[in-house]
């Protein structure tokens, strides 16, 4: 999380409701506390990555970092 306030606590725990509830995502262990994608949400991470033309094959770090010229 980007912060310890309890507004982005609860931001969180509504996105990873909504993932389950939509079947993207499922509850793996028995505290609730780990969680995978399903077969849905590995499709739906697909089409996102596809639609918003994200390359996986590039470090996602390394894009970040700009070279400076001496």
């Amino acid at each position: 999380m980007a912060d310890d306030s309890k507004r982005e606590s609860v931001r969180w725990v509504e996105a990873l409701d909504r993932l389950i509830e939509w079947g993207w995502v499922k509850a793996v262990g028995y505290k609730g506390e780990i969680f995978e994608l399903t077969g849905t949400g590995y499709s739906k991470a697909d089409w996102l990555k596809d639609g918003m033309r994200i390359d996986t094959s590039k470090d996602p770090l390394g894009c970040l970092i700009i070279p400076l010229s001496l």
